[in-house]
């Protein structure tokens, strides 16, 4: 549980190899989540999560670092004044990376098995 104006929860995500398109695969991954696109540009995308009864929704930041192949999450109340969040922002990064990490497991088997 976060404490903050708003509240957030921010981590930051490196791709296994360079082969990994990592702004593809977040778009599959926040398709599998049910996320509702708000903004994007070169370099990142924000999408806002559904309504639910413990929070009225959080907005989703992805940023895209190519240098590295890496990308940041941050997760915040919509809400400028909910302190609170009550783990809503680490849990939705969480979901995504592990949505993210098994799409690309599931990329590289599938490229394993096409090799002959």
């Amino acid at each position: 549980m976060a404490f903050a104006f708003p509240a957030y929860h921010t981590d930051k995500f490196v791709a296994p190899s360079p082969e990994v398109n990592l702004v593809k695969l977040t778009q599959t991954a926040v398709q599998h989540l049910g996320w509702i696109l708000v903004r994007q540009n070169r370099d990142s995308i924000v999408y806002s999560t559904r309504r639910r009864m413990v929070s009225r929704c959080e907005r989703v930041t992805i940023q895209f670092h190519e240098a590295d192949q890496s990308l940041t999450i941050e997760s915040k109340c919509v809400l400028l004044t909910q302190c609170l969040d009550w783990g809503k922002n680490r849990k939705n990064v969480e979901v995504f990376l592990q949505v993210l990490q098994a799409l690309i497991q599931a990329q590289a088997q599938a490229q394993a098995q096409a090799q002959p």
